[in-house]
């Protein structure tokens, strides 16, 4: 049997930690709700992966993932777009929350009041954005 590498001997996946925190906070739900200002205030350091872990959060995390969704500037040109951390936000936010609604985490009707952000973002010129801003509006019934 061949000895398997741990992470720690830079054979593991890049952002491991980072993934096994969002899984984490998947796991806890909204017993992780303690840790949302924790988690905005890690958000220009981690965008790819606080938006996600604030989905699996569920409910609690709504209004995090609202100010994700609304502090970051709309219709960056695409060359620009990894440049920007609240740019890069938006799509693990709407990313995470087509998860959470898909699976359940989080009902779309608690989640409704953050439509019209959704509409706009599907519109936009981040195409990450754009597309999980897709597939949240599906979750809800509506053709982009």
């Amino acid at each position: 049997m061949s000895k398997q590498s741990s992470p720690e001997q830079g054979d593991g996946p890049r952002n491991f930690h980072q993934l096994r925190a969002r899984a984490g906070f998947w796991a806890l739900g909204e017993l992780g709700a303690p840790a949302v200002p924790k988690l905005l205030g890690l958000l220009n350091e981690q965008p790819e992966f606080v938006p996600s872990a604030l989905a699996g959060i569920g409910v609690p995390a709504l209004p995090a993932l609202q100010q994700c969704l609304t502090n970051a500037p709309h219709y960056v040109p695409p060359y620009l777009v990894s440049e920007v951390p609240s740019e890069r936000c938006v799509g693990s936010a709407l990313g995470g929350l087509f998860v959470a609604i898909n699976v359940g985490r989080i009902a779309a009707s608690d989640a409704a009041f953050l439509l019209p952000t959704v509409r706009l973002w599907a519109k936009d010129t981040n195409r990450d954005a754009a597309y999980w801003a897709h597939g949240v509006l599906r979750e809800f019934g509506e053709e982009p």
